[in-house]
């Protein structure tokens, strides 16, 4: 596999990544939506706020689960790019720089990083707290 091959490898992992962000990015927005009609339904009883609880940490997950796969495309393909190096094949300074700055190899991980938590974070707390915290 050359480095060409490699680059389209992630070109083609972070489109995918990217596709799958739009999908759950709307699924955030429904959420919030959800929460919203909760919030402002005379209506809405423990099993209707328990479900929607469901329905918005399972979609924090799903997020997690999108900007895990994000990066564990790019560790892979790092280390992809450091054993061509390894081999003796010359890659490219951009090549090299991604490698330098990335965790080649790296197990799957969900776990957020400062930004994306932040983001998840905010997130489940507008939705949450629409559905749980009392009206003013």
């Amino acid at each position: 596999m050359t480095e060409l091959d490699m680059w389209q490898t992630y070109n083609m992992g972070q489109s995918a990544a990217g596709a799958q962000f739009i999908g759950v990015a709307f699924l955030a927005w429904v959420a919030l939506r959800v929460a919203l009609s909760i919030r402002n339904s005379e209506d809405s009883n423990l099993i209707t706020k328990l479900a929607g609880t469901g329905f918005c940490l399972s979609v924090a997950y799903f997020i997690a689960i999108n900007t895990g796969w994000y990066e564990w495309n790019s560790n892979s393909i790092a280390a992809g790019l450091a054993s061509l190096q390894a081999a003796d094949v010359a890659i490219s300074p951009v090549a090299q720089s991604f490698v330098e700055n990335m965790d080649p190899g790296a197990a799957f991980n969900i776990v957020p990083n400062l930004a994306q938590g932040v983001f998840i974070g905010s997130l489940l707390i507008m939705q949450l707290g629409s559905i749980w915290l009392p009206k003013k």
